[in-house]
């Protein structure tokens, strides 16, 4: 995959926990077209939106199925 990326221009990669109550339940990978470090304000804001986002897939519960919908659960 990194190949890939490289070809993409990306030049590095941030991975970020999704956090809930502190356990870790994913990550957010944040491509970069620059090779280095994210400045810490940068960090702190990606790590705070990521940390918002873990809380809204633990809450997320889908509308219930309309009759004009197709259900491709098995």
């Amino acid at each position: 995959m990194a190949p890939l990326a490289v070809r993409c221009g990306y030049r590095a990669v941030h991975a970020l926990p999704l956090r809930v109550q502190h356990r870790t339940i994913g990550a957010v990978n944040l491509l970069l077209g620059r090779p280095g470090a994210l400045p810490e304000s940068d960090l702190s804001l990606a790590q705070a939106l990521a940390d918002v986002a873990a809380l809204a897939l633990v809450h997320w519960t889908p509308d219930p199925l309309r009759p004009t919908d197709i259900d491709t659960r098995t």
